[in-house]
């Protein structure tokens, strides 16, 4: 890509097409004579940690957009074209199952990096952060780190159940199909994963609810639902 990425750091202004929701950083879609690039201005001191991030999972083969420069606290990346899962689960659309076992095949390759024992996690595992192009990409690194694998899958099936529309049969089957996605490629029981998901799903459901105070009611109640219920919600 030929792009003087110093200079268009100085007049990202000059060149946006478009900017894209974001609660922590400013990020664009820029056209540079014609080459479309992402610029994620940083607002605090994490671009280097997820520049560095980005870089090592590019070239260790998991899907996600090709870090280009970091330039001050701004990174510059491959624009990826497609729909957020959000956008897409949340669709009309039909045949959402490959959704579903191409996030997991996601998951999977990203949670086979480990240190002392711990998967490398995505951390921010909003179904917002995946764009699908023929398969899934992951964006936003900003808070990987090192832990449980459950605690992506919880984050990724709390938002699965809670977006709109919210905690219905086929939300709460498309969990279902990822949770066994997942258990068949990484070959873990499916019993044994929901033996410690339930915890870090609740706590992913009450994290949600404390951003959406309209919807706050109807996810406790659902928080109440599935720690009684556990078993029975997301059976095999």
């Amino acid at each position: 890509m030929k792009i003087d990425f110093e200079y268009l750091e100085k007049n990202i202004s000059a060149h946006i097409e478009k900017q894209f929701s974001s609660k922590k950083n400013s990020v664009y879609l820029l056209n540079y004579n014609g080459e479309k690039t992402v610029a994620k201005v940083f607002n605090n001191s994490r671009s280097k940690f997820e520049f560095d991030i980005l870089n090592f999972l590019y070239s260790n083969g998991i899907y996600v957009p090709e870090p280009y420069a970091i330039v001050n606290q701004t990174i510059f990346m491959e624009y990826l074209e497609g729909d957020t899962l959000m956008n897409l689960i949340n669709s009309n659309l039909t045949n959402k199952e490959k959704y579903m076992e191409s996030l997991s095949d996601f998951f999977s390759s990203i949670h086979q990096i480990q240190k002392n024992k711990m998967s490398l996690l995505k951390g921010d595992s909003s179904i917002k952060n995946f764009i699908y192009n023929t398969k899934i990409y992951g964006i936003d690194f900003e808070e990987s780190n090192y832990g449980n694998c459950l605690k992506d899958l919880a984050g990724a099936i709390a938002q699965i159940l809670d977006s709109n529309p919210s905690f219905n049969d086929e939300k709460f089957y498309l969990s279902n199909y990822l949770l066994q996605k997942y258990s068949e490629k990484n070959n873990i029981d499916f019993n044994q994963i929901k033996v410690y998901l339930k915890d870090f799903l609740i706590k992913s459901l009450l994290f949600d609810s404390s951003f959406r105070p309209n919807q706050r009611k109807e996810i406790i109640t659902w928080v109440v639902k599935i720690r009684k219920d556990f078993d029975q919600i997301f059976g095999k």
